[in-house]
């Protein structure tokens, strides 16, 4: 049809198992521009965890669509980050899990209502006992978010950094003089 190249359904398995629209280098599902209320995603099934991987780097109108998902006390969080990258990254990782969570209930994204647990770990505030368990984390330019149905949930992404690798082998392998010559 006339979709972006990049937005049309891709046709190739992914992580979820179920077809989705996605820019290159996602599996399942990435924020989309223009939410619309009637779009469903399928809800994990007993004993099954959905994980999305989603790029946290905006394509062009998608900052200003995951802003408007946010509530006053997110924007507010993402106003603290002193770097762009930060606030902007904030941005795209808790609007595409509204986006998500949204399309995965049938309900607006924007009205959806967060609480925190004794960690941290944000949950919906009227779904607390019954679910959707989700889990949202990221490293760099990637997110990931797990929704279970049955029960807690966690996932975990680390970006590679090759620059720790070679710090952490040299400690280990080198004395300090060696280390410091290299």
């Amino acid at each position: 049809g006339s979709q972006d190249p990049a937005r049309e359904p891709s046709r190739s398995g992914n992580a979820c198992g179920v077809e989705s629209s996605a820019r290159p280098n996602a599996d399942c599902l990435l924020p989309m521009a223009s939410p619309t209320p009637n779009s469903r995603l399928p809800a994990p099934a007993d004993g099954e965890v959905r994980v999305w991987r989603v790029d946290l780097r905006p394509q062009p109108g998608e900052l200003e669509a995951m802003r408007a998902l946010l509530a006053p006390d997110e924007l507010e969080r993402a106003a603290r980050f002193v770097f762009e990258v930060h606030r902007v990254r904030w941005t795209m990782g808790r609007g595409a899990m509204r986006s998500i969570l949204g399309q995965t209930l049938g309900r607006d994204p924007a009205r959806l209502n967060f609480a925190a647990g004794p960690h941290g770990k944000p949950f919906l505030a009227e779904e607390k006992d019954d679910g959707p368990w989700f889990n949202l984390t990221h490293s760099g330019d990637l997110a990931l978010l797990a929704i279970s149905a049955v029960g807690e949930v966690g996932v975990d992404v680390e970006i590679h950094d090759p620059r720790r690798a070679t710090e952490e082998l040299m400690e280990h392998y080198f004395a300090p003089g060696e280390r410091t010559t290299i």
